[in-house]
């Protein structure tokens, strides 16, 4: 395990998952989390970690929220990810809906704060594709940087994407 006794997460205990979403869906509740692990200094120690090479999610289900099942990971960003565009992917939100007869699923993730990436895929755990060539949320929207996505749906079903982000003042 990547971490000590006293230091599990409860849910997985072999990777490190940051910033989970939870998805229910068919009587499961699919987790997805950032992809994090230490980053190493030249002499072998972990050293400090700079976030800036996260390409991954990471999934997890469960039927019963105590056993569960891995998934594994998710190249959403980089060369191999489905999103090559993007660098990073950090704090993903997931969302599914039926179109044209078929179950569709989408998984939002944050570029660091270069934008709002979103994958589809035709089931909760995969394969994901890029919707898109681009961020959907470009690098500045409305003068802020868009991180860490967040998906509320509304009494009449509209889904609406929420995001944090700073704004940059001179």
């Amino acid at each position: 395990a990547y971490k000590s006794p006293a230091h599990h997460n409860p849910v997985m205990t072999q990777r490190f998952g940051a910033d989970p979403w939870a998805m229910p869906y068919n009587g499961r509740v699919y987790l997805y989390m950032t992809g994090d692990f230490y980053e190493y200094k030249d002499d072998g120690s972990v050293g400090p970690n700079h976030y800036g090479s996260i390409n991954c999610l990471h999934c997890l289900s469960s039927d019963d929220l105590v056993n569960w099942v891995d998934h594994g990971v998710i190249r959403a960003a980089g060369p191999h990810g489905a999103a090559k565009w993007a660098r990073n992917s950090w704090a993903p939100a997931a969302a599914h809906k039926v179109i044209d007869g078929k179950e569709k699923f989408f998984l939002y993730f944050a570029d660091s704060g270069n934008g709002i990436g979103v994958l589809e895929a035709d089931s909760p755990t995969g394969p994901f594709k890029a919707l898109l060539d681009k961020p959907l949320v470009g690098e500045f929207h409305n003068g802020a940087q868009p991180i860490d996505a967040h998906l509320f749906k509304d009494d009449d079903g509209t889904m609406y994407l929420y995001y944090g982000g700073w704004k940059h003042c001179n």
